[in-house]
């Protein structure tokens, strides 16, 4: 008998990476990565979601944090979906057919791509911003505006905030998730995740990480990718860049600590 494969913490990790960023196995989706963690592949033996649900966790995990109870983490006691804390962003079937351009991982939700951004702008800036509809930023921004809008995928109308296009329980779009995660403002906190659409005094996204240097950026080991600490995608500086939303670990879902302008110089040199 052939003995089962052993897979690394590396192998889980690409499912993710691959989800966000194509290129970063270049002809491996990641349908590739999950059918590896069983040697009879994950569409065989068991539920895809529930396989899918397991790896997110399992290389949140292998990264020092998880999803499960941050604020990232929409479940409540009360929700049909309580014991599935991915499912809040995905879903293994009709994902959203809207997203093909940008490679979103199975989303689970309707992103309105009409909004407009006023985005970062400065004399010294190096390139220009561009369109963060155009860019896998928008699935951040798709929360993070604080704005509740609607669109449509499949014919079917659900609001960018409250609404699953898949939800638990048959014909069940909202999910009652944690209203506390979002309206902090309700239980006598301070609702800082609204970005909203005016990004003029944020870090530029949907921005070409230079290619002439001019003595002002370090040389990303990948011009496709960047570093292992500061992703780029295709190139460019997005939300995912210095945030990795499936790690709390350093707040706010930093990928690695700024203490002492760390994460800041990775990129930049001063």
């Amino acid at each position: 008998m052939k003995r089962p494969q052993r897979h690394s913490a590396e192998d889980f990790n690409c499912l993710l990476v691959a989800g966000l960023n194509p290129q970063a196995r270049p002809g491996r989706s990641w349908i590739h990565w999950a059918s590896r963690i069983h040697p009879h592949g994950l569409f065989r033996h068991g539920s895809l979601l529930a396989g899918l649900l397991a790896l997110l966790g399992t290389a949140g995990l292998l990264r020092g944090g998880g999803i499960g109870g941050s604020k990232h983490d929409l479940s409540t006691m009360t929700s049909p979906a309580a014991s599935q804390v991915c499912m809040y962003c995905h879903t293994p079937h009709h994902a959203n057919n809207t997203l093909s351009d940008i490679h979103a991982p199975l989303w689970n939700r309707v992103v309105n791509r009409t909004k407009v951004f006023t985005v970062y702008n400065s004399p010294s800036l190096t390139g220009a911003p561009g369109d963060p509809n155009r860019t896998v930023s928008v699935l951040c921004l798709g929360c993070h505006d604080g704005t509740l809008t609607s669109g449509t995928v499949y014919g079917l109308t659900r609001t960018d905030k409250h609404d699953l296009i898949n939800g638990p329980g048959l014909g069940q779009t909202n999910y009652s998730p944690n209203c506390q995660r979002c309206h902090q403002s309700l239980f006598g906190g301070v609702e800082r995740w609204k970005l909203g659409q005016d990004l003029s005094n944020d870090h530029p996204i949907a921005i070409s990480f230079p290619a002439n240097l001019s003595g002002r950026f370090r040389t990303p080991p990948d011009p496709v990718n960047g570093w292992p600490d500061a992703r780029l995608y295709a190139g460019k500086v997005e939300c995912p860049t210095c945030h990795t939303v499936h790690d709390p670990a350093i707040p706010p879902f930093l990928r690695k600590s700024n203490a002492g302008s760390a994460l800041c110089l990775t990129c930049h040199l001063k």
